[in-house]
């Protein structure tokens, strides 16, 4: 394989659910409706979030293309994640011992490790 750009680093972002902090309420509407909206395992991110992610991104170094996951750290949900996901795929599923109960779905790790950044807001935090 001919690569053209060999000095040229491409991150891809994958960016779950975006939702500003004025319309939280589509996150309400996904509690009110569970186990019924359950797509892409209730999760979601902060506008303010995602623009952070970008920034870091752009302004970080890597080499080649990485792909990173772009979430939230918590679910939309008050119900436990184990819980969420038994009642709407079913039992059986394997989760880390130390899994938090509303810990997202997604492991937004890689993008920490690259570029220091980690999601800073949640709905949870709506009052403060």
């Amino acid at each position: 394989m001919i690569v053209r750009y060999p000095e040229m680093s491409i991150c891809s972002l994958r960016i779950n659910n975006v939702i500003s902090p004025d319309r939280y309420d589509v996150l309400e509407y996904r509690r009110d409706n569970f186990p019924a909206a359950g797509g892409n395992f209730w999760s979601y991110i902060d506008v303010r979030d995602v623009a952070t992610a970008f920034r870091a991104a752009l302004e970080g170094e890597s080499e080649g293309h990485e792909v990173f996951l772009i979430a939230a750290a918590d679910t939309c949900l008050d119900t436990p994640i184990r819980e969420a996901i038994e009642r709407h795929y079913g039992p059986g599923a394997d989760y880390a011992p130390d899994y938090g109960d509303y810990q997202s779905a997604f492991d937004c790790t890689k993008i920490e490790r690259f570029f220091g950044w980690k999601p800073q807001h949640s709905w949870r935090d709506q009052g403060d």
